[in-house]
């Protein structure tokens, strides 16, 4: 038997030694904290996948992103004269800026700006918003293809140093541009295919959005995004890779 341990998040981190002290002294009291303390230092004496270069940097192993089929998203001819939809498709956790991003929706309302979320809707809804639900992948990802701009507004957390969100895969496949915050390793995922801001800055990102309200700009974008999604994040991209670590991973009980 041959044994890969694929480092999809920093959850031993995350859930250990990136805690505030009381923080800390409350995740110490649940069974969770010490399997994870369990967890971390063996993960080390065997051979690891990692999902991003943040994780690699701190297991090495094999870089193995999340990918999606070039097959499952399509260069765009171009897009809507009219101001743009803004989609956020995920779960909305509180390290996932959706706060921020509404704040910067609200500033941009008047000028015909759109909000979509994945998400129940809540008791402050506008107007301008448009809340799905929770929602399956599929439906996510016709949220995404069918949005002018994606936001990805993370904001600093212990959860979001080594986080690397599959929408923005969606995103750069479906070509279509982001809005994104510079945390963790968001910058290396998004690439061309989108627009930094800092995060938990609405400012900035009013400014970012308001960029990608000219059609053209999120046309070169999109299209910037969906050549660098189809060379990193697409099977056939990382299947070499993929094969090499197989191929060095040494059988379970034969002394590697």
């Amino acid at each position: 038997t041959r044994l890969l341990v694929d480092m999809d998040e920093a959850d031993i981190e995350a859930g250990t030694v990136w805690r505030g002290p009381l923080s800390l002294l409350r995740a110490m009291a649940g069974l969770r904290y010490w399997r994870l303390r369990f967890m971390g230092p063996r993960v080390q004496r065997v051979p690891v996948l990692v999902g991003n270069p943040i994780l690699q940097s701190m297991y090495g192993g094999s870089l193995i992103p999340h990918v999606r089929s070039a097959g499952s998203g399509e260069s765009r001819e171009g897009f809507s004269p009219g101001t743009p939809t803004v989609a956020f498709v995920g779960t909305p956790r509180p390290h996932k800026g959706v706060d921020v991003l509404r704040s910067a929706i609200s500033v941009l309302a008047p000028e015909g700006f759109r909000l979509e979320v994945t998400a129940n809707a809540p008791s402050d809804a506008m107007p301008h918003e448009l809340w799905h639900g929770v929602t399956s992948l599929n439906r996510g990802l016709e949220i995404v293809r069918g949005a002018d701009i994606v936001a990805v507004p993370s904001c600093v957390a212990p959860t979001t140093r080594a986080q690397f969100p599959v929408k923005i895969v969606d995103a750069l496949i479906a070509g279509c541009p982001m809005v994104a915050a510079a945390v963790g390793p968001i910058p290396w995922a998004v690439g061309d295919g989108g627009v930094l801001v800092p995060p938990g800055d609405v400012d900035a990102l009013v400014v970012a959005l308001r960029r990608l309200g000219d059609p053209l700009d999120r046309h070169r974008i999109g299209a910037l995004g969906r050549r660098h999604g189809c060379n990193n994040f697409t099977p056939e991209a990382v299947a070499a890779t993929f094969s090499r670590a197989l191929d060095a991973t040494p059988s379970l009980g034969s002394g590697g």
